[in-house]
């Protein structure tokens, strides 16, 4: 039973508009954090995908809290 509602939580977490409460609360509760957490991250992410411009297709795959 713990293991069903735990996946339930889980799921219910995932869900884009449930990340971006969170996020929302994060950055607004612990700004540093999320600045490092979030912020630098998607930084680097796209200075890494920038450099990468000559080839034909990049592929980048990130999770949910990256993706606004």
């Amino acid at each position: 039973e713990f293991r069903q509602e735990f996946s339930s939580f889980v799921e219910t977490m995932k869900a884009k508009e449930n990340v971006r409460k969170i996020m929302s609360q994060l950055e607004r509760l612990a700004p540093a954090l999320y600045e490092a957490l979030v912020s630098e991250r998607d930084a680097y992410m796209a200075a890494g995908l920038n450099g990468l411009d000559e080839l034909e297709t990049i592929v980048a795959v990130m999770g949910v809290a990256h993706v606004d």
